[in-house]
C-alpha cells in the first residue's frame, strides 16, 4: 500500500475519533502531496482543446515516487516541530502541545515512529 493510501486511512481514523490534530496534519500532508503533483499551467496552441482561462484541458498529474512523497511528509513535519518549539518559546504550551500531537500522526511515515 503507497504512503498516500495509508495516509487516506489514517484521515478516515482520525476522522471517526474526532482527533483534529491528526486531521489537520495529514490533510496538510495529503494537500502538499497534491499540489506536488500538479503541472505548470502552459499555454496551448489554437489546435488544442481549452480548459477554464485557455489553458489546456486534462493535463495528467506528475506521478510522484514513494521516496517523493516521503519526502514531503518529513517536510510537513519538520514544519510542525519548528512551529511548536517557536510557540514553547513563547510561552504557549497548550499550542505547542496541539503541534505536537499533530506531529505524532505523521511520525510513521517519517521514520520517527
Amino acid at each position: 500500500m503507497s504512503v498516500r493510501e495509508r495516509l487516506k486511512q489514517d484521515l478516515k481514523q482520525a476522522m471517526k475519533e474526532r482527533n483534529r490534530p491528526a486531521v489537520s496534519a495529514i490533510k496538510s500532508a495529503l494537500s502538499a502531496i497534491d499540489n506536488a503533483g500538479a503541472v505548470d499551467a502552459v499555454p496551448v496552441d489554437s489546435a488544442a482543446p481549452l480548459g477554464p482561462a485557455g489553458l489546456a484541458a486534462d493535463v495528467p498529474r506528475r506521478e510522484l515516487t514513494e521516496d517523493e512523497v516521503v519526502a514531503i511528509v518529513r517536510a510537513e513535519a519538520d514544519e510542525l516541530r519548528a512551529a511548536a518549539e517557536e510557540y514553547e518559546g513563547y510561552g504557549k504550551g497548550e499550542r505547542a502541545e496541539e503541534l505536537r500531537s499533530a506531529l505524532r500522526a505523521l511520525a510513521p511515515y517519517t521514520g520517527a515512529a
